[in-house]
């Protein structure tokens, strides 16, 4: 967290530095902030092996790291088969998104600006929703990890319902907020007017969205890597971007209309993965090959 802080000040700074020409450097535009960008990883980077390697006593896996990059046939083939579906759906989700984006640009270039409006905004507060998704997979991965896998069936429940509280809070905020966010923009009304329209519902959907990422990385934590691909980018490709691509191309609705009607994805997906999860065939513990047992208290 410290060293993504870090990042994100860094970025700033050289974001201004750079852009605008300051401290009798030239202004680079939108190159230096490519520039900015590719400075703070490395400085983020630079911050987790230094940090890493001065508390070696915290990080076991450090010790003994560079004695050798052999890697045993056997972890190579596990990583691949566990990664692969992980890298795959990343890619296959960028892309979605992509196409999304341009789905939507044909109702016109002010639906373009009013999403990227919406985007930016909403992106802010999706922190909470993407720091609890982060936190059910780190928190349910370490209690399989220890083989206890009743109490991990019984803690995403918890998280869940506490993330969905977080969002409903988050998702009120914003809802609030949103007509007076766009006021800020060097834009034109009907711009301002569509920016408003979808950072509502982001809002309003925001507790489905919140539902299926939890889900998703719930499934995740029990090494269900093709599940997860399955449920998160195929189901993208396959009913996400056919409906909206129809309810755009084969209506007479628009935009207003269009975009509140695609997130009634979301709450399929929503629904989906809690069926999921209450199957349980998620909760393994993925770092033994043997069948995990709870220790004995």
């Amino acid at each position: 967290m410290k060293a993504s802080i870090s990042a994100v000040i860094i970025n700033l700074v050289f974001n201004y530095i750079l852009i605008f020409g300051k401290l009798g450097l030239p202004a680079l535009g939108v190159v230096g902030a490519a520039i900015a960008t590719v400075i703070s990883r490395y400085a983020e980077l630079a911050i987790i092996v230094v940090y890493t390697h001065r508390h070696s006593y915290r990080f076991m896996f450090i010790k003994g790291l560079y004695r050798s990059f052999k890697i045993p046939v056997k972890l190579a083939k596990m990583i691949f088969k566990k990664g692969m579906p992980l890298l795959l759906n990343e890619l296959f989700w960028s892309t979605s998104m992509t196409v999304m984006a341009q789905i939507f640009s044909t109702c016109g270039l002010n639906v373009v600006a009013g999403i990227n409006i919406s985007s930016t905004v909403t992106n802010l507060f999706n922190v909470v929703l993407i720091s609890m998704g982060a936190a059910v997979s780190v928190m349910i991965g370490q209690t399989l990890g220890a083989g206890d896998i009743a109490r991990a069936k019984a803690d995403v429940w918890k998280l869940l319902f506490l993330n969905i509280c977080a969002c409903l809070v988050v998702g009120g905020i914003l809802a609030a907020v949103s007509p007076f966010i766009p006021l800020i923009y060097n834009t034109t009304d009907d711009v301002r007017k569509l920016a408003t329209h979808f950072m509502i519902t982001s809002a309003v959907y925001m507790v489905f969205s919140a539902i299926a990422n939890c889900c998703y990385f719930t499934i995740r934590s029990g090494g269900k890597t093709l599940i997860t691909l399955l449920f998160d980018s195929v189901y993208s490709w396959v009913v996400i971007i056919p409906y909206t691509y129809i309810i755009t191309n084969f209506t007479n609705l628009d935009i207003y209309a269009i975009y509140p009607l695609s997130y009634l994805t979301y709450v399929v997906k929503g629904i989906a993965g809690i069926l999921i999860v209450k199957t349980g065939f998620w909760a393994q513990n993925v770092v033994s090959d043997k069948t995990a047992v709870k220790p004995v208290e």
